[in-house]
């Protein structure tokens, strides 16, 4: 069976790296084509797990691992910059350059770093698979616990549930600020629209958590699309 031509995107976010070119190495162990569309400063770590590399042609065109991107040194768990400034700021011209190496790369799976997830409508408006990966435990909200950026513990009871249910209401309304510019995309595509931003998460064919359930505290019922791939205890690969 002939291997996929694969597509990795990711940018540098400091933790995200090793898990996320580990994961690029290991698709190259096993017989895959990999690319990785990242910034200028990954070039050498890029090289190194035998992958190719293509740089960003806008926002994430970094040199110096060193420059701050994020600017979140005064975030708070609701108003955070990395919202605008890695996420969703720089989205429309991301997903073009995503369109633009697919189509020229003979792109058959696209997997993109969770820092800039919504890169999937490119995937999507190429109908090809597409993976999202959480280098960390999922921060989404679920009916069992709050946002998992909160840093708070699931509880029972009703206060509890109502506190749940406002903290989830509030990460919904902060990312629905960025959904007009995604819907824009989307309809440039001819690709349906989202209710909510947090939906795009829905529309990958697999969530990759590289945590465990054990470490995570995960969304029940979860997900469909949901995979825990983190090490085990006792893995060898720890």
């Amino acid at each position: 069976m002939k291997q996929p031509n694969i597509l990795l995107t990711t940018i540098e976010g400091g933790g995200n790296v090793t898990p996320m070119l580990g994961l690029a190495k290991k698709l190259v162990a096993a017989g895959n084509k990999v690319t990785v569309l990242s910034e200028p400063c990954l070039k050498t770590a890029i090289a190194e797990t035998g992958a190719s590399f293509i740089p960003f042609k806008k926002h994430f065109t970094r040199t110096n691992r060193q420059e701050d991107l994020f600017k979140d040194w005064n975030a708070s768990k609701i108003n955070n910059p990395v919202f605008k400034n890695v996420m969703f700021g720089p989205a429309p011209d991301t997903i073009d350059q995503c369109v633009e190496v697919i189509k020229s790369n003979s792109i058959d799976l696209f997997i993109v770093d969770v820092l800039i997830f919504p890169a999937i409508i490119a995937a999507e408006n190429l109908n090809i698979p597409k993976v999202v990966v959480f280098h960390m435990p999922e921060f989404l909200p679920g009916p069992n616990r709050p946002p998992g950026n909160m840093g708070l513990k699931p509880g029972k009871g009703p206060l509890i549930r109502f506190r749940d249910k406002l903290l989830t209401k509030l990460m919904t309304a902060k990312l629905d600020e960025f959904k007009p510019a995604l819907d824009k995309k989307l309809e440039d595509f001819s690709l349906p629209p989202i209710k909510h931003t947090l939906d795009l998460f829905d529309r990958a064919e697999l969530r990759f958590i590289q945590t465990t359930p054990s470490f995570d505290i995960p969304v029940e019922p979860a997900p469909k699309n949901v995979r825990y791939v983190g090490p085990e205890l006792g893995d060898p690969d720890c």
